[in-house]
This record gives structure tokens, sequence and C-alpha cells, in this order.
């Protein structure tokens, strides 16, 4: 078998490629779900924090259990909380 650049690979290299690519398809198909798992933790903070289910001091914390805190973002209250590094 060939490239398109016209190296040409054996029945290992192959495979061992195939082998990669497998597992870096199933590492992105783990990440998708765990994006999605934390879109809709995130949808579920803001709905009690909107209803004062929550408190905002809560809410960082649910929102940090779920590792979102970096999509989120980081107040000047919220450093104290989580020893945050500018």
């Amino acid at each position: 078998m060939s490239t398109p650049s016209g190296n040409t690979y054996t029945d290992q290299q192959f495979l061992i490629e195939a082998a990669r690519r497998e597992m870096l398809l199933a590492m992105i198909r783990r990440g998708r779900v765990r994006l999605q798992f934390m879109i809709t933790e995130l949808d579920e903070i803001g709905v009690s924090l909107k209803y004062n289910m929550v408190s905002p001091e809560f809410a960082v914390v649910w929102i940090n259990d779920v590792d979102a805190i970096g999509c989120v973002g980081v107040l000047p209250w919220m450093e104290e909380q989580f020893e945050v590094a500018a």
C-alpha cells in the first residue's frame, strides 16, 4: 500500500497506523461525550442559579466539580475560593 506521497507502508506500519487512528477516534468520541455532559450540567447549574435553588458560591463549586471552570472563566471573588493562578 502506498501513501499519496509515494511512500510504501509495510503491513506492520499499516496496522500500527490503523491502531493509532482507532485510538484517536475513540478519544475524540470520549471527549465529545464529556463535552455533552458538561453542557448538560452547565444548563442545570444555570437554571438552578436563575431560580435561586443554589447560591452563587455553590454554583461555582458545582461548575468546578464537573471540570467546567475553564469554560466559564473566573471572577475576582472566585479566585480566593479556588486559589486560581492569574
